[in-house]
């Protein structure tokens, strides 16, 4: 099985997808111990330089790899890792 994450560019919306369905990553219990991994091990920030074309823009400030787990990772984890 294979998780998609929807979005473009560093902008903090998307989806995660399974067969093109969006699904709650709680459920996935193993992918959302992955992707916190990914966020406690990360030194790149998501950083808002205003908007271009009417909207928000954003950069990474550090490791572009990194920098699409910051984009991920909190918006998703953050309802569900204070429960």
């Amino acid at each position: 099985m294979f998780i998609d994450v929807t979005g473009t560019g560093y902008a903090p919306e998307g989806d995660f997808r399974v067969n093109n369905k969006p699904i709650q990553i709680s459920e996935y219990p193993g992918a959302m111990s992955t992707l916190w991994l990914g966020v406690l091990n990360n030194d790149a920030e998501l950083e808002s330089i205003g908007e271009v074309s009417g909207e928000e823009a954003y950069r990474i400030v550090g490791d572009p790899t990194e920098g699409r787990v910051a984009r991920g990772g909190p918006r998703k984890l953050e309802p569900i890792m204070w429960r």
